[in-house]
């Protein structure tokens, strides 16, 4: 198994969550901006590809009967080591703590018979939108650990929105036989939530002074089982666990960034 190293450029936040406390952010609020960088040690892997064998005219390309897909779950740029789409978040944030505003809407797109964007946040008891811009049916499954959040046929170019409750990660997967669609939607209380880009780097703006925990998490990539029918046809995976490193305790005082450079290893 590999680790991810955390190059942190910051400090951030701790304190109980009140059960029941609804966070109010503000449209003005300024804070600190908290930046880091997440790397892979080591020489770049492969992306992990996945077959594809259906609706592959669109999936594919024109006059396709196949083509290996790139599930997203792990991206890592060659040139830099950078590791994309890591969450990084404040852990155990006190609700009542005034900060900056959620950023408006939620969406996420099928696109060539994959997800876009690969992880999302949408604000508890807001409305995700979901699309489908592609002219096949699919189905979007939502995973809220091994319940159902919701369960959505979507078979021509439309939208649906989804009004999400519960906090928690909603794993995406397709059941109309793309099965190497896989997304996530993290549906949050307070907007301290960000992803790496595609250089490994995040910014974590608005942060309020005081000490925080900060959280890096990564999705599990390395295929644990394969799932197939009686007649021999993959039906799924099943991947490893995700990767979430242990919290980390930083101190944000008033200022534009922080730029405290040290190294910490997701294992």
């Amino acid at each position: 198994m590999k680790t991810l190293i955390l190059v942190l450029a910051c400090m951030i936040g701790c304190a109980s969550v009140c059960l029941g406390q609804k966070y109010e952010g503000s449209e003005d609020f300024e804070g600190t901006t908290v930046t880091g960088r997440v790397v892979w040690p080591g020489d770049a892997p492969d992306p992990l590809l996945l077959g594809a064998s259906k609706n592959t005219d669109v999936c594919c390309g024109e006059g396709e009967t196949a083509c290996d897909k790139d599930s997203g779950r792990l991206t890592v740029n060659p040139e830099n080591n950078g590791v994309k789409n890591c969450v990084v978040y404040l852990a155990r944030y006190a609700l009542d703590t005034p900060g900056k505003a959620f950023e408006k809407g939620a969406e996420i797109n099928q696109l060539g018979c994959a997800y876009d964007p690969h992880v999302t946040f949408v604000q508890v008891g807001k409305k995700l939108v979901i699309r489908n811009s592609d002219d096949i049916l699919h189905n979007v499954h939502g995973y809220l650990g091994n319940d159902t959040a919701f369960n959505l046929a979507m078979p021509l170019p439309a939208a649906s929105k989804q009004k999400l409750k519960k906090p928690g990660r909603i794993e995406l997967r397709c059941d109309a036989g793309h099965t190497w669609m896989t997304a996530w939607v993290w549906v949050i209380e307070h907007p301290y939530y960000t992803t790496t880009d595609a250089d490994g780097n995040f910014s974590l703006s608005g942060v309020p002074d005081g000490v925080y925990e900060l959280v890096v998490w990564h999705e599990g990539w390395e295929i644990v089982d394969t799932l197939e029918s009686s007649d021999g046809k993959v039906t799924g995976y099943v991947f490893s666990e995700p990767l979430e490193m242990e919290p980390v305790e930083i101190v944000v005082e008033a200022g534009e960034f922080f730029d405290l450079p040290a190294e910490i290893v997701l294992e």
